[in-house]
Protein backbone atom coordinates (compact mmCIF):
# COMPACT_ATOMS: atom_id res chain seq x y z
CA UNK A 1 0.00 0.00 0.00
CA UNK A 2 0.64 3.78 -0.37
CA UNK A 3 3.09 4.86 2.55
CA UNK A 4 1.87 7.74 4.93
CA UNK A 5 2.38 11.17 3.52
CA UNK A 6 2.49 13.10 6.88
CA UNK A 7 3.59 12.62 10.25
CA UNK A 8 1.46 12.49 13.29
CA UNK A 9 3.60 15.15 15.52
CA UNK A 10 4.60 18.21 14.36
CA UNK A 11 8.55 17.29 12.67
CA UNK A 12 9.93 21.33 12.89
CA UNK A 13 9.27 20.79 16.53
CA UNK A 14 11.51 18.43 17.48
CA UNK A 15 15.23 18.61 19.03
CA UNK A 16 17.60 17.30 17.36
CA UNK A 17 21.58 16.57 18.59
CA UNK A 18 24.06 18.77 16.78
CA UNK A 19 25.10 18.14 13.31
CA UNK A 20 24.76 14.64 13.73
CA UNK A 21 20.95 14.35 14.17
CA UNK A 22 21.14 10.88 14.46
CA UNK A 23 18.36 11.62 18.18
CA UNK A 24 16.30 14.02 19.43
CA UNK A 25 15.00 15.01 22.69
CA UNK A 26 11.54 14.23 22.30
CA UNK A 27 12.17 10.80 21.08
CA UNK A 28 9.61 10.45 18.02
CA UNK A 29 10.69 8.82 15.07
CA UNK A 30 9.25 7.48 11.63
CA UNK A 31 5.54 7.68 10.44
CA UNK A 32 4.22 5.87 14.20
CA UNK A 33 6.35 8.30 16.32
CA UNK A 34 7.66 5.59 18.34
CA UNK A 35 11.21 6.07 20.16
CA UNK A 36 14.20 5.10 17.94
CA UNK A 37 15.69 1.15 17.16
CA UNK A 38 19.23 0.28 16.87
CA UNK A 39 18.93 -0.01 13.22
CA UNK A 40 17.12 2.74 11.01
CA UNK A 41 17.00 4.06 7.93
CA UNK A 42 17.50 7.84 6.86
CA UNK A 43 15.38 10.11 4.84
CA UNK A 44 17.75 12.20 3.06
CA UNK A 45 14.67 14.41 1.99
CA UNK A 46 13.45 15.59 5.52
CA UNK A 47 16.55 14.21 7.60
CA UNK A 48 14.26 11.87 10.22
CA UNK A 49 14.63 8.39 10.84
CA UNK A 50 12.66 5.48 9.95
CA UNK A 51 11.86 1.84 11.48
CA UNK A 52 12.71 -0.53 8.43
CA UNK A 53 9.79 -2.53 8.99
CA UNK A 54 7.79 0.49 9.12
CA UNK A 55 9.11 1.70 5.32
CA UNK A 56 6.98 -0.52 2.80
CA UNK A 57 9.03 0.20 -0.66
CA UNK A 58 12.11 -2.35 0.91
CA UNK A 59 11.78 -5.43 -1.59
CA UNK A 60 13.79 -6.92 1.57
CA UNK A 61 14.69 -6.69 4.92
CA UNK A 62 17.70 -5.25 4.66
CA UNK A 63 21.03 -6.51 7.46
CA UNK A 64 21.53 -4.15 10.32
CA UNK A 65 24.37 -1.77 10.37
CA UNK A 66 24.01 -1.22 6.11
CA UNK A 67 24.15 2.41 4.61
CA UNK A 68 24.33 1.58 1.27
CA UNK A 69 21.46 3.25 0.23
CA UNK A 70 19.68 6.87 -0.32
CA UNK A 71 15.48 6.91 0.66
CA UNK A 72 13.37 9.49 -0.04
CA UNK A 73 9.93 8.88 2.59
CA UNK A 74 5.94 8.85 1.48
CA UNK A 75 6.17 12.30 3.72
CA UNK A 76 8.10 13.95 1.06
CA UNK A 77 7.18 12.21 -1.76
CA UNK A 78 2.93 12.79 -1.02
CA UNK A 79 2.97 9.51 -0.53
CA UNK A 80 5.25 7.55 -2.42
CA UNK A 81 8.86 6.30 -1.25
CA UNK A 82 11.77 6.04 -3.45
CA UNK A 83 15.08 3.90 -2.43
CA UNK A 84 17.89 3.97 -4.26
CA UNK A 85 20.94 1.10 -3.12
CA UNK A 86 24.46 2.06 -3.12
CA UNK A 87 27.07 0.11 -4.60
CA UNK A 88 29.94 -0.83 -1.99
CA UNK A 89 32.77 -1.89 -2.39
CA UNK A 90 34.02 -5.59 -1.44
CA UNK A 91 35.82 -5.18 1.63
CA UNK A 92 32.98 -2.86 3.28
CA UNK A 93 30.57 -5.29 2.44
CA UNK A 94 32.34 -7.91 3.79
CA UNK A 95 32.94 -5.82 7.19
CA UNK A 96 29.01 -4.72 7.60
CA UNK A 97 28.27 -8.46 7.51
CA UNK A 98 30.93 -9.31 10.09
CA UNK A 99 29.64 -6.86 12.37
CA UNK A 100 25.70 -8.25 11.97
CA UNK A 101 26.96 -11.49 12.70
CA UNK A 102 29.06 -10.58 15.68
CA UNK A 103 26.12 -8.78 17.21
CA UNK A 104 23.45 -11.22 16.35
CA UNK A 105 25.44 -14.34 17.91
CA UNK A 106 26.80 -12.12 21.33
CA UNK A 107 30.87 -13.85 20.43
CA UNK A 108 34.01 -12.42 19.99
CA UNK A 109 34.86 -14.76 16.86
CA UNK A 110 32.70 -16.30 13.94
CA UNK A 111 33.31 -18.69 10.61
CA UNK A 112 33.93 -16.64 7.57
CA UNK A 113 32.21 -19.19 5.11
CA UNK A 114 29.33 -20.80 7.62
CA UNK A 115 28.60 -17.15 9.08
CA UNK A 116 29.71 -14.39 7.33
CA UNK A 117 29.25 -16.30 3.56
CA UNK A 118 25.88 -16.71 5.03
CA UNK A 119 24.34 -13.10 6.19
CA UNK A 120 25.85 -11.78 2.80
CA UNK A 121 23.45 -14.76 1.26
CA UNK A 122 20.67 -13.80 2.79
CA UNK A 123 20.63 -9.99 1.88
CA UNK A 124 22.55 -10.43 -1.39
CA UNK A 125 20.00 -8.13 -3.23
CA UNK A 126 20.80 -5.29 -0.66
CA UNK A 127 24.19 -5.53 1.34
CA UNK A 128 25.67 -6.53 -2.33
CA UNK A 129 23.95 -5.02 -4.61
CA UNK A 130 25.50 -4.57 -7.66
CA UNK A 131 27.98 -7.16 -7.14
CA UNK A 132 27.11 -10.77 -9.28
CA UNK A 133 27.31 -13.76 -7.08
CA UNK A 134 29.88 -15.70 -9.44
CA UNK A 135 31.00 -19.16 -8.54
CA UNK A 136 34.17 -17.75 -7.24
CA UNK A 137 32.18 -14.66 -5.16
CA UNK A 138 33.11 -16.99 -1.73
CA UNK A 139 36.61 -17.23 -2.75
CA UNK A 140 36.67 -12.96 -3.23
CA UNK A 141 34.96 -12.57 0.41
CA UNK A 142 38.37 -15.02 1.69
CA UNK A 143 41.12 -12.82 -0.48
CA UNK A 144 39.34 -9.33 1.21
CA UNK A 145 39.54 -10.80 4.75
CA UNK A 146 43.29 -10.27 4.35
CA UNK A 147 42.80 -6.41 5.03
CA UNK A 148 44.56 -6.04 8.27
CA UNK A 149 43.26 -3.01 9.09
CA UNK A 150 39.84 -4.03 9.29
CA UNK A 151 39.55 -8.06 9.69
CA UNK A 152 41.56 -9.91 12.78
CA UNK A 153 42.36 -13.32 12.15
CA UNK A 154 41.41 -15.81 15.16
CA UNK A 155 43.70 -18.70 14.37
CA UNK A 156 45.65 -18.17 17.89
CA UNK A 157 43.06 -17.16 20.09
CA UNK A 158 40.32 -20.13 18.00
CA UNK A 159 43.50 -22.47 17.61
CA UNK A 160 42.38 -23.36 14.51
CA UNK A 161 41.77 -21.61 10.79
CA UNK A 162 38.46 -19.46 9.32
CA UNK A 163 37.80 -17.42 12.45
CA UNK A 164 37.21 -14.00 12.43
CA UNK A 165 36.56 -10.86 13.95
CA UNK A 166 36.22 -6.54 13.65
CA UNK A 167 39.62 -4.76 14.81
CA UNK A 168 37.07 -1.85 15.71
CA UNK A 169 33.69 -3.03 16.40
CA UNK A 170 31.95 -0.23 15.94
CA UNK A 171 28.35 -0.30 14.04
CA UNK A 172 29.32 0.28 10.11
CA UNK A 173 26.40 2.76 10.13
CA UNK A 174 27.71 5.30 12.62
CA UNK A 175 30.32 6.74 10.62
CA UNK A 176 27.96 7.93 8.17
CA UNK A 177 24.83 8.45 10.47
CA UNK A 178 23.63 11.91 9.79
CA UNK A 179 22.71 14.37 6.84
CA UNK A 180 26.69 15.24 6.91
CA UNK A 181 28.02 11.89 6.68
CA UNK A 182 25.73 10.65 4.54
CA UNK A 183 26.51 13.59 1.72
CA UNK A 184 30.03 13.06 2.28
CA UNK A 185 29.38 9.13 1.86
CA UNK A 186 27.08 9.83 -1.07
CA UNK A 187 29.82 11.38 -3.20
CA UNK A 188 32.28 7.89 -3.56
CA UNK A 189 31.88 5.63 -6.56
CA UNK A 190 32.18 2.59 -4.63
CA UNK A 191 31.10 2.34 -1.13
CA UNK A 192 34.92 2.38 -0.43
CA UNK A 193 37.52 5.39 1.16
CA UNK A 194 36.07 8.90 0.61
CA UNK A 195 36.66 10.82 -2.03
CA UNK A 196 35.31 14.80 -0.18
CA UNK A 197 39.15 15.10 1.18
CA UNK A 198 40.53 15.49 -2.38
CA UNK A 199 37.29 17.69 -3.37
CA UNK A 200 38.15 20.27 -0.45
CA UNK A 201 41.85 20.64 -1.46
CA UNK A 202 40.45 21.37 -4.60
CA UNK A 203 38.34 23.66 -4.04
CA UNK A 204 40.80 25.26 -1.43
CA UNK A 205 43.06 25.69 -4.47
CA UNK A 206 40.51 27.39 -6.57
CA UNK A 207 40.29 29.64 -4.42
CA UNK A 208 42.94 30.29 -3.45
CA UNK A 209 44.70 30.39 -6.84
CA UNK A 210 42.56 32.07 -8.94
CA UNK A 211 44.59 32.90 -12.53
CA UNK A 212 47.35 30.52 -11.20
CA UNK A 213 44.83 27.47 -10.66
CA UNK A 214 43.25 28.20 -14.52
CA UNK A 215 46.83 28.10 -16.15
CA UNK A 216 47.63 24.93 -14.00
CA UNK A 217 44.13 23.34 -15.80
CA UNK A 218 45.53 24.27 -19.17
CA UNK A 219 48.97 22.64 -18.74
CA UNK A 220 47.84 19.67 -16.98
CA UNK A 221 45.15 19.18 -20.09
CA UNK A 222 48.19 19.60 -22.51
CA UNK A 223 50.14 16.97 -20.62
CA UNK A 224 47.21 14.23 -20.19
CA UNK A 225 46.35 14.81 -24.11
CA UNK A 226 50.14 14.13 -25.20
CA UNK A 227 49.85 11.33 -22.60
CA UNK A 228 46.97 9.70 -24.16
CA UNK A 229 48.92 10.19 -27.77
CA UNK A 230 51.70 8.26 -26.27
CA UNK A 231 49.68 5.74 -24.77
CA UNK A 232 47.45 4.74 -27.76
CA UNK A 233 50.63 4.95 -30.10
CA UNK A 234 52.16 1.98 -27.55
CA UNK A 235 48.95 0.57 -28.22
CA UNK A 236 49.23 0.12 -31.98
CA UNK A 237 52.11 -0.30 -31.47
CA UNK A 238 51.57 -3.77 -29.25
CA UNK A 239 48.95 -4.75 -31.48
CA UNK A 240 50.90 -5.17 -34.52
CA UNK A 241 53.96 -6.93 -32.81
CA UNK A 242 51.38 -9.50 -31.55
CA UNK A 243 49.42 -9.63 -35.04
CA UNK A 244 53.00 -10.75 -36.26
CA UNK A 245 53.70 -12.74 -33.68
CA UNK A 246 50.59 -14.81 -34.12
CA UNK A 247 50.82 -15.09 -38.00
CA UNK A 248 54.41 -16.29 -37.09
CA UNK A 249 53.27 -19.34 -34.71
CA UNK A 250 50.13 -20.13 -35.85
CA UNK A 251 48.21 -18.09 -33.40
CA UNK A 252 49.33 -21.24 -30.71
CA UNK A 253 51.53 -18.63 -28.68
CA UNK A 254 47.42 -16.80 -27.33
CA UNK A 255 45.58 -20.26 -26.54
CA UNK A 256 48.90 -21.28 -24.37
CA UNK A 257 48.96 -17.37 -22.65
CA UNK A 258 45.19 -17.65 -21.86
CA UNK A 259 45.79 -20.68 -20.47
CA UNK A 260 48.40 -19.99 -18.59
CA UNK A 261 46.37 -16.96 -17.44
CA UNK A 262 43.00 -19.25 -16.11
CA UNK A 263 45.28 -21.35 -13.86
CA UNK A 264 47.31 -18.72 -12.44
CA UNK A 265 43.83 -16.90 -11.26
CA UNK A 266 42.56 -20.62 -10.07
CA UNK A 267 45.73 -20.82 -7.75
CA UNK A 268 45.31 -17.55 -6.76
CA UNK A 269 41.79 -17.94 -5.74
CA UNK A 270 42.43 -21.51 -4.05
CA UNK A 271 45.48 -19.64 -2.24
CA UNK A 272 42.99 -16.76 -0.92
CA UNK A 273 40.15 -19.54 0.55
CA UNK A 274 43.18 -21.99 2.16
CA UNK A 275 44.46 -18.83 3.86
CA UNK A 276 40.88 -17.63 5.12
CA UNK A 277 40.18 -21.12 6.65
Amino acid sequence: GAAPSSFPYDQTALSWNGDTHTHNDQKKYCYCGDDRDDYMLFCTGCSQWFHPRCVKVLPQPMVEGDWGYQLHCGVCGGGTEKIQYIRKSWSTIVHVALWAVLRRKKTTFVRWREDICDIMNQYWSTLCFGKQRTPTWHSTVASTMSTKDIFVSGVEEMHGNGWWKLKNNANPQHDYDGPLGWKHKLTTTDGGSSKSGGSDKKRKSDGEGGKSSSTKKVKSSKKDKEKAKKKEKEKKKAAAKRKRDEEKGGGTGGGSSSKKKKVTAAAAAAAAVAEAE
